[in-house]
């Protein structure tokens, strides 16, 4: 196994923050002519040092793994928090990096920290380090473009608001919401406007009210989709009481059979409207279209201003946007 410059953590979100460290290891890496390495973690580890306070994910560990490996590293590795681990001294713990891992430099962000004796300083955690074979480097604070202190708590605070923005800036990438499209009550197909019902697990749940952005699946028997459509996250009051939360795409026009029993993610590139109770199902059909009116338009302008946004646009959802695009033109 070839000796690395690492850094471990949960890379919750893959904020700005994650990435000045993801940059400094490929930077002290290629520097060294050693590997580079990520490794992070199955579970969160508040889900065994206090469970009562271990968060759910700003964004899954799939689309964590996804943006780690493409983040031009030698590899990522995965590590079970387990209690042994949480009982483990700095020193024991970077003495495992560096027996398992082959890890000769470890990366940290100014506020990480691990081990079982909680050390207070960064020169208490070079020394450890030292102890340990292992060369302790730490990045400087990083502010994001609005002037904020990234972090997956803040992150997790932005989805539970549904601040498209804010998880933007802090992170530098919209957030994702993924999970399984499975059967749903067929609400959807009944008043005109088929949903694929997504079922979302582990992360932090998303703001309820509808959300414009695209949709993403990859069918090895066909062909990977990309699809512009809405996603409503509520309890659609205005088709009964007491109804679960649930997460509902609707592709304009689209055809929904292949996607049932994939694993999709949904992009969010706003936050459209609040989840809202109607008089009548006629007046939920009028916002749902002045919805996808409104996605047209959003759309359209999105085109015009970046023209290789075309190549994007499905043929499903953007057959009457290109078609208006056409007209313009």
């Amino acid at each position: 196994m070839n000796r690395c410059v690492a850094s471990v953590g949960t890379f919750d979100g893959v904020h700005l923050g994650h990435k000045a460290v993801i940059q400094r290891v490929l930077d002290e890496a290629a520097a060294r002519s050693l590997d580079s390495r990520l490794i992070t973690f199955t579970n969160h580890p508040l889900s065994v040092v206090a469970p009562d306070r271990a968060p759910l994910w700003a964004t899954s560990r799939a689309d964590t793994l996804n943006s780690l490996e493409s983040s031009g590293v030698t590899r990522v590795s995965e590590l079970n928090f387990t209690p042994g681990l949480a009982a483990l001294t700095a020193v024991n713990f970077m003495r495992l990096v560096h027996e398992r891992y082959a890890v000769d430099v470890l990366v940290m962000g100014p506020d990480n920290s691990f081990g079982s004796d909680r050390l207070a300083t960064h020169e208490a955690y070079i020394a450890a380090g030292r102890e340990a074979g292992v060369e302790i480097l730490f990045v400087d604070e990083v502010l994001s473009p609005a002037g904020r202190r990234p972090s997956s708590s803040a992150l997790r605070r932005m989805v539970a608001e549904g601040d498209i923005a804010g998880y933007d800036d802090l992170s530098g990438n919209l957030p994702v919401v993924s999970g399984s499209v499975v059967r749903g009550k067929r609400n959807g197909t009944r008043i005109g406007f088929p949903t694929a019902n997504i079922k979302v697990e582990g992360q932090q749940p998303l703001r309820q009210g509808v959300y414009m952005g695209w949709l993403e699946f990859d069918d090895e028997d066909a062909t990977t989709g990309l699809y512009f459509g809405l996603l409503n996250v509520g309890t659609n009051p205005t088709v009964g009481d007491d109804n679960p939360v649930t997460y509902e795409f609707h592709i304009p026009g689209g055809d929904l059979g292949p996607l049932y029993g994939h694993k999709v993610s949904v992009t969010l590139m706003s936050y459209r409207r609040p989840d809202h109770r109607f008089d009548s199902l006629a007046d939920l059909k009028k916002a749902i279209a002045a919805d996808v009116h409104s996605l047209g338009r959003t759309l359209v302008a999105l085109a015009h201003d970046n023209p290789d946004v075309i190549d994007h646009l499905s043929e499903i959802s953007g057959r009457f946007l290109l078609k208006s695009l056409r007209r313009k033109a």
